[in-house]
């Protein structure tokens, strides 16, 4: 094989509880309190990202920490900084950005989830077009939070009627504004 090549993650179909344990003699040595570590994904880029990481527990009794992930990919255990409201956002367990997640199953029959998530409280849509760009679905309307959330289709048209096997696109809006869109394949 020449040259690099993606491949898209596996995302689970519900979130997988994970159990890191971490040495406290290490931590000591490197002058880290475990109060500031932090479960991240490395992006290969040479930075990290929390998206796709949920419910982050450090347990200094045990020695462990506590998580649920969505898909599988490097994890990182490393120190938090905590210098600037970013970071701070990082350490509240809140995303950092408005994100759109590739939808799971994918393939995917009768149903999928799709998971989003928000920095900020906004008004969210989320729709399903076909390949012609016609509307088809309406999945979410309406106000959230900042957070992680996660969409159901179950294949059916604003109408209650099945659609067909084939490509669709589902978009996220915030606030009137359209910030990510994405494919999926519904199969009979």
């Amino acid at each position: 094989m020449q040259g690099d090549s993606v491949v898209e993650p596996f995302y689970f179909e519900k979130p997988l509880n994970i159990i890191l344990p971490y040495k406290q003699d290490l931590l000591n040595e490197l002058g880290i309190r475990a109060e500031e570590l932090g479960l991240f994904f490395f992006t290969g880029t040479g930075s990290y990202t929390d998206a796709g990481i949920q419910n982050v527990v450090v347990d200094t009794v045990a020695n462990r920490i506590y998580a649920q992930v969505v898909h599988f990919s490097t994890l990182v255990v490393r120190k938090q900084q905590m210098q600037t409201a970013a970071h701070e956002s990082v350490m509240s367990g809140l995303p950092q950005q408005y994100r759109l997640e590739q939808n799971y199953p994918n393939p995917f029959n009768p149903s999928t989830r799709i998971q989003f998530s928000l920095k900020q409280s906004a008004d969210v849509t989320i729709r399903v077009y076909d390949i012609l760009g016609r509307e088809i679905s309406t999945l979410v309307s309406r106000k959230f939070q900042a957070g992680q959330y996660t969409a159901e289709w179950n294949g059916m048209n604003n109408t209650g009627k099945m659609t067909a096997s084939g490509v669709y696109i589902y978009t996220l809006s915030i606030d009137g504004k359209t910030v990510a869109a994405r494919r999926m394949l519904l199969l009979k």
